[in-house]
């Protein structure tokens, strides 16, 4: 159950991470005020800090040896969420230059997922 145990603390760090960037909404809003956002800060920093705190809350089950099944679930509709954002709400050109660096880490994430929840296989003689 080492994988599950690994699985937890990179899910606590993606949760940390996450609330890092709800909390620093209210830090940054002053410095963007006169700039035309495509998405309101406050939706993104309760959008974040949802997410941080469901990450938090899976990492712990994962820790208890719970919630494996959510596991693959739970990153899936992440980073369909963190596409929907960098599709609709990217204006920059430089965001848009990145989308196969995104693309690849999207991908290494979810791939690392499954390698930790998929179960063992057992060598056998025969």
């Amino acid at each position: 159950m080492i994988r599950l145990r690994i699985l937890a603390v990179f899910f606590g760090i993606v949760g940390f991470f996450n609330l890092i960037r709800a909390s620093t909404v209210g830090y940054i809003a002053p410095a963007l005020q006169s700039w035309e956002l495509s998405v309101p800060l406050p939706f993104l920093g309760g959008l974040y800090g949802v997410w941080g705190g469901g990450f938090l809350v899976l990492a712990v089950l994962l820790w208890c040896q719970r919630a494996r099944q959510w596991s693959f679930p739970v990153a899936f509709v992440y980073q369909v969420n963190v596409w929907i954002l960098n599709l609709c709400a990217a204006r920059s050109s430089y965001t848009r230059m990145i989308w196969r660096r995104d693309l690849v880490l999207t991908m290494s994430f979810l791939c690392f997922v499954v390698l930790l929840i998929l179960p063992k296989i057992k060598k056998g003689y025969g």
